[in-house]
């Protein structure tokens, strides 16, 4: 009995060693891996989607609250420096001024009696001085009753034309309330977002260029505004400036939020 279990303990162990030789002895399949050559953000080129914005942009408000009674402008519209864009409802404002104006005339009236009484050395010099202060304090009040009613139009700041419109007429507003946007047309820049992988473009002298796409096989070149480095994954933002004088020939064809491309090429030494 002992001695069959003896050959069965040899016979495991002689299985067992020539299974691990096996295993050593196991042919691995070498696979050829092609390589290719990536150029560097130095020498080969990138082209990027970009938008044009106007250089100037405002939204413009009343520093007044109220209601808007008229309004004259529609998106897309163009319109001249110091034009009427809105109005808001101003009846308590005139008959402020109104009271302003007869308050203003009663002092002033007033204020000329006592000097001629002074002179004429019927009053004190406190009743003078005392009349010709309600007469200072009655003119000041009348300028800000007319600055008031300046309030209650709203005029365009400079030329351009309307981006967007956000109230209309018989709507309640609210003091320092966007009531349209303005955008001057004839300051435009490139905006794009540079992936952060391309840092080094910011760093060298690169010659950038823009093309539109309602302008294409057409290059105007351009240069590096301003931008921000934010390590945040979501892209350097970048401000171009088109430096190509050839492109005030076409400017008035591109406006505010039109598509473009931006590409680079690295300047020749």
């Amino acid at each position: 009995m002992y001695q069959h279990a003896g050959y069965f303990l040899v016979t495991i162990l002689l299985f067992i060693a020539c299974k691990q030789k096996q295993e050593g002895n196991i042919s691995i399949e070498e696979r050829p891996i092609e390589i290719e050559k990536v150029e560097t953000l130095n020498n080969g080129q990138r082209e990027y989607t970009g938008i044009v914005k106007a250089s100037t942009a405002s939204n413009l408000a009343f520093k007044l609250s109220g209601k808007i009674t008229e309004i004259n402008v529609q998106t897309g519209q163009q319109i001249t420096k110091g034009s009427i864009i809105a109005r808001i409802e101003d009846r308590d404002y005139q008959l402020q001024l109104a009271t302003a104006k007869q308050n203003h005339q009663t002092a002033k009236a007033i204020y000329k009696r006592y000097q001629r009484l002074f002179s004429e050395q019927a009053i004190s010099m406190q009743n003078l001085e005392i009349a010709q202060a309600d007469y200072l304090q009655a003119t000041e009040a009348l300028k800000i009753a007319q600055h008031t009613i300046n309030q209650t139009i709203l005029r365009a700041p400079y030329d351009g034309f309307v981006e967007n419109k956000y109230v209309d007429p018989f709507d309640e507003i609210q003091a320092g309330q966007a009531i349209i946007r303005l955008v001057n047309p004839s300051e435009l820049e490139v905006h794009f977002i540079l992936p952060e992988t391309a840092y080094d473009l910011l760093q060298s002298p690169r010659n950038f260029n823009v093309t539109f796409d309602s302008k294409k096989g057409k290059r105007f070149t351009a240069a590096i505004k301003e931008y921000v480095y934010v390590a945040n994954g979501f892209g350097i933002p970048v401000i171009l400036h088109i430096t190509d004088p050839q492109f005030h020939q076409i400017q008035k064809q591109i406006y505010p939020g039109f598509s473009c491309k931006v590409g680079w090429e690295a300047q020749k030494k």
